[in-house]
């Protein structure tokens, strides 16, 4: 390739086109185990936080028994700034995520608290701010932070971990949580060659480039098929009744329309959205580095409100979601074809797609406040809760779950759209080898995608449409988004960046 060309794919001296290249371990980023925590989980904290430890042990027979807001009041108001270390701040996190999620809740949607107790509150604030984390329930807090392995020499993957908690107890729910702690461990060999494949752009070389694809590939295809692992030992109506109205949040919830009430904290309630598939960081990577950008959701509000007959209110749903109604494993995902392009130049300027790595995203969320051991979620200060980002009028809901992710990788995925676009350097590059494993990568995201609607069909939409009683919980994503809408969106928005046969791309 020409100097001119790499020019091109590294933003030809504009101003935020093309930058420095990130390194994961700046960013709190492993590069054998990705955003999973470089060091197994603790299973105890020091002897001071015995109670909180003590809690969350007893939390599912508490929740069982109704015991669970008796023992809150009994407990000790400790001090979280006594943890030394991250990995003790992730422990206490997820601690005070589950005897949260089970106070909250413990009563369904019939009776939830409008305030969360001083003892709860004030530390989980705290240690939530250390990590760049809102206070709720996340996939950070329930999945990274929320696992063991059975053999300590053994690999990280479904055979051979266990949850440290669940909030219903039993093989279901755990078996939920493990999938995605798979799927990320599956995501280290994915973000490893992103960053090479940022190299080999930022030298001009298209075979190393192709190469590095390749490997990106074939992670997210083995995370395809991790995430498919969920219906082995995951039963739909379990997951249904039992463990998804704990992963609720409190946003967008007709059952506690104001928020929560943070005592100690703050007199104001605050809504922050449950735990969401779309808050993992590996995610939004593949999106980024390919150039996959999301918009806010086109379909109007879709509720799955139940009617008395137990049928719910909403669209009628495609073929994907019925093949998927009556359990059992999921439908195949549709054949896309596969390209051989070999996009111009010229084809760049023509394509409505940004060229940029960025998602749709304008501006970085601010930076984490100095100071911490891993630095305070956006607009977050001392003890305060940190308060979302306004939506902007264009800004998707996957840029919204930026917020529900630790700090330094949110700020990762800041840095990698500022570097060198891999989009760019593909669509100026004339190979139509490297046009067609960068659409092989694509491919595998939108049948990633495929197949995770279909799960949201089988564990939600068909539960939700078999359920006699009505419940506000139904109605949306736990993460307080209406679920089909957004997640086809999602799907079709990475089919659209695929490179047509005319050299453009399919959004263009």
């Amino acid at each position: 390739m020409s100097l001119a060309t790499a020019a091109i794919a590294t933003g030809g001296g504009r101003a935020g086109v093309g930058g420095a290249i990130p390194r994961l371990q700046d960013f709190d980023v492993s590069p054998e185990r990705g955003f999973l925590p470089s060091a197994d989980p603790l299973t105890r904290l020091p002897a001071y936080f015995a109670e909180w430890d003590r809690l969350a042990d007893d939390a599912s027979a508490l929740i069982i028994t109704k015991g669970i807001r008796r023992r809150v009041a009994d407990l000790p108001l400790l001090d979280h700034q006594r943890l030394q270390g991250v990995a003790e701040v992730q422990r206490a996190a997820l601690v005070l995520t589950i005897a949260t999620h089970a106070y909250v809740w413990v009563e369904g949607d019939e009776r939830p608290p409008r305030t969360l107790p001083r003892q709860l509150a004030v530390p989980y604030v705290g240690v939530s701010n250390l990590l760049g984390l809102p206070p709720v329930l996340t996939h950070a807090t329930i999945d990274m932070y929320n696992w063991r392995r059975i053999d300590p020499d053994g690999p990280i993957s479904l055979d051979n971990l266990t949850s440290l908690y669940t909030l219903r107890g039993g093989l279901d729910e755990s078996w939920f949580f493990l999938t995605t702690v798979e799927i990320e461990a599956d995501g280290a060999a994915a973000l490893q060659s992103i960053i090479a494949a940022q190299e080999a752009v930022a030298g001009g070389d298209v075979e190393a480039c192709a190469r590095r694809l390749e490997v990106l590939r074939d992670s997210v295809e083995a995370a395809r098929t991790s995430l498919q692992r969920v219906y082995e030992n995951c039963d739909p109506h379990v997951f249904y009744k039992y463990i998804r109205p704990f992963l609720n949040g409190w946003k967008n919830s007709k059952a506690m329309p104001d928020g929560l009430i943070y005592e100690g904290v703050s007199d104001a309630p605050f809504q922050y959205g449950g735990g969401s598939a779309a808050q993992s960081s590996l995610i939004h990577a593949w999106d980024t580095a390919l150039g996959v950008q999301h918009w806010k959701t086109k379909a109007t509000s879709v509720s799955l409100y139940l009617h008395s007959d137990g049928s719910p209110d909403g669209e009628a749903h495609d073929v994907d979601e019925v093949a998927c109604s009556n359990g059992g494993a999921p439908a195949a995902a549709p054949s896309l074809p596969r390209s051989a392009p070999i996009p111009t130049p010229a084809a760049v300027q023509n394509t409505s797609t940004s060229l940029k790595a960025a998602s749709p995203m304008e501006e970085p969320f601010p930076s984490p406040v100095s100071g911490s051991p891993y630095g305070a979620a956006s607009g977050a200060s001392g003890s305060s809760p940190p308060v979302p980002p306004p939506a902007g009028h264009n800004e998707s809901f996957l840029h919204e779950m930026r917020f529900y992710m630790p700090g330094p990788h949110r700020e990762f995925l800041v840095a990698l759209a500022d570097g060198p676009s891999i989009r760019r350097f593909v669509a100026a590059s004339g190979s139509e080898r490297l046009v067609d494993v960068y659409n092989a990568c694509l491919d595998q995201i939108t049948g990633f995608r495929s197949a995770h609607v279909n799960i949201v069909a089988t564990y939600i939409i068909a539960q939700a449409a078999k359920s006699r009683r009505k419940s506000t919980l139904a109605e949306r994503g736990t993460g307080g988004t209406d679920l089909m809408p957004f997640l086809k969106q999602s799907r079709d928005e990475t089919l659209q960046t695929i490179f047509k046969m005319d050299g453009s791309s399919k959004s263009s």
